[in-house]
């Protein structure tokens, strides 16, 4: 059995190695692409035993490195276009003039994020190219393990550059594959979203390195290894989610207002106190008199001047209670005209502002244009002025009964490490996160669903419940391992009640964040780059199959 999967992939290796110049590039293109539908929106995970060890396997092949290169970039290119194709659909909400710009706004952004690829394979050719079989056994037992350590440890860095580089994107982390299988998520509690982007890496390299010729390197040893971490892994989350019930807050009665309202309609100046009216209606439906604290989702009223504030005191919250809604913030400039952010309040039952958070992380383009001396464009948002940054993360009161929330608006969630302020506020840990968002941009997509994945992803990192709330879809309130304790599905116009679980202790990951893995990426690199040249940089007789 093992011999003919053996000489299956043999033959797939001399197939490859036969197919031109342009054979690589399309198989690279194509296996990115089908190692999408691993993601949230599809999590057809069993995909990635093809796409990565055949990824793998070109790059083994490559004739140099920057052949290694462009089998990056069109690996990433596949794997973008078709992991964010769902923002094409904004082009279209804006304005139906500017949907001829959806394709291209979707593969530049894909052309760019592929470029972490390219040089994920650059480097992967530079450290373990196959060129000529060393002679000690020993070297030979090392090397083994330098094609799927290195590609694992270049893989994470390279998603780890893409949380900072260019104000940072990090959608899509291969490590959200694992969304869906709740024994698996857990381990982010322990090593985040690239801990198990790491993982994932080297498990799929090490099953190419066991399926090829024993005489040109191969071994089942990095797959054993895979094979064993991914059982301990497995059984940590197992037994994690065994002994560890869902607790609440006690006396804290939530309600999430999930509006539904069509992002072509939301800013219709006809129609914002209808809007409004809808938010008051929802929130007084039946049994409000039970309810602490209710939400409102990103944007949800257009200014929140005294009329509003005035009608949400007339609402009846409970006095230790709270209204916490997205909004704009406006401030007059000296110079004329006004500075805007993106922002959250929280609203007291006697409908006055307590506090408020302004959006720290901006969507390029979206709430802002980069480059406006080149692109003399208005974002894509209403309104023609660019949003301003807030100036950083912060935890919130709301109300006595309550613990303090870190408030994320949209995308500040997507950024693993990044969801909770650096400095405890009144030396008090935040006890829960509050995700505001509007992804009715995107229609019924994959977007909005991955997004909701992400989510859950941070709950398990800090082992902080997150409750968020979506004008669209999909509103839900999270517990800190992940588990979904109450959710409205994507275009469910209703309300969501429920209790605020309660926090866990801290986890590993929020005591350490991304720094164990990145220091696991750099070592494994480092270990690739010994094998690679005998235990030694300057080493005249360099080890490689």
């Amino acid at each position: 059995m093992l011999t003919s999967v053996c000489s299956f992939f043999s033959i797939v290796e001399q197939r490859v190695a036969a197919s031109g110049s342009w054979g690589p590039p399309i198989l690279s293109l194509l296996s990115g692409a089908v190692m999408a539908f691993a993601l949230p929106g599809h999590h057809y995970w069993p995909v990635l035993l093809i796409c990565l060890p055949f990824w793998a396997l070109l790059l083994d092949q490559a004739a140099g490195k920057w052949r290694g290169f462009w089998l990056g970039w069109w690996f990433g290119f596949g794997y973008f276009a078709l992991g964010l194709y769902w923002i094409g659909n904004s082009f279209a909400v804006r304005s139906e003039a500017l949907a001829w710009m959806a394709p291209f706004a979707v593969a530049g952004l894909s052309a760019g994020l592929a470029l972490f690829m390219a040089l994920t394979g650059f480097a992967y050719v530079a450290l373990v190219r196959p060129v000529s079989l060393g002679a000690q056994e020993s070297v030979k037992r090392l090397h083994g393990f330098a094609g799927p350590l290195a590609l694992a440890g270049l893989w994470t860095l390279a998603e780890w550059l893409r949380i900072w580089i260019f104000t940072g994107f990090p959608w899509n982390m291969v490590g959200y594959v694992w969304s869906g299988i709740p024994f698996m998520e857990q381990a982010a509690a322990l090593i985040g979203v690239l801990g198990l982007s790491f993982v994932t890496l080297f498990s799929g390299a090490a099953l190419r390195q066991a399926f090829r010729a024993k005489e040109r390197g191969g071994s089942w040893k990095p797959l054993i290894c895979a094979c064993v971490l991914l059982g301990g892994l497995s059984g940590y989350g197992t037994v994690r989610l065994a002994q560890n019930e869902t607790l609440y807050v006690p006396d804290v009665h939530l309600r999430l207002i999930q509006p539904s309202i069509p992002q072509t309609l939301k800013w219709r100046k006809d129609l914002l106190d209808l809007h409004f009216e809808t938010y008051l209606k929802m929130t007084r439906s039946a049994g409000f008199e039970k309810i602490t604290h209710v939400i409102w989702p990103e944007t949800a009223v257009p200014f929140l001047g005294q009329r509003r504030l005035k009608a949400i005191a007339g609402l009846g919250l409970q006095a230790d209670g709270a209204l916490m809604t997205g909004a704009p913030r406006y401030q007059q400039r000296s110079e004329g005209g006004y500075k805007t952010w993106n922002s959250l309040f929280v609203v007291s039952h006697q409908g006055e502002i307590v506090s408020a958070y302004d959006k720290v992380h901006l969507v390029p383009f979206g709430e802002y244009m980069p480059f406006k001396e080149w692109l003399p464009l208005a974002k894509m948002t209403h309104g023609g002025q660019d949003f301003t940054p807030g100036e950083t993360l912060m935890a919130l009161s709301a109300g006595s009964k309550a613990p303090l929330f870190t408030p994320l608006i949209c995308y500040e969630i997507i950024f693993p490490g990044h969801v909770t302020p650096s400095v405890e506020a009144k030396g008090e840990k935040p006890g829960w996160i509050l995700n505001i968002t509007n992804d009715a941009w995107f229609g019924d997509s994959d977007g909005p669903r991955q997004h909701f994945h992400i989510t859950r992803f941070r709950a398990i990192e800090e082992g902080m419940p997150v409750v968020r709330s979506a004008n669209s879809g999909i509103s839900a309130i999270i517990d800190p391992f992940g588990r979904t304790m109450g959710r409205l599905d994507l275009g469910q116009k209703a309300v969501l009640d429920g209790a605020l679980p309660k926090a866990v202790s801290s986890t590993l990951f929020s005591w350490t964040g991304n720094w164990l893995m990145l220091s696991l990426a750099f070592a494994a690199v480092a270990f690739a780059a010994v094998a690679r040249y005998r235990l030694g940089w300057f080493s005249a007789q360099r080890v490689v199959d």
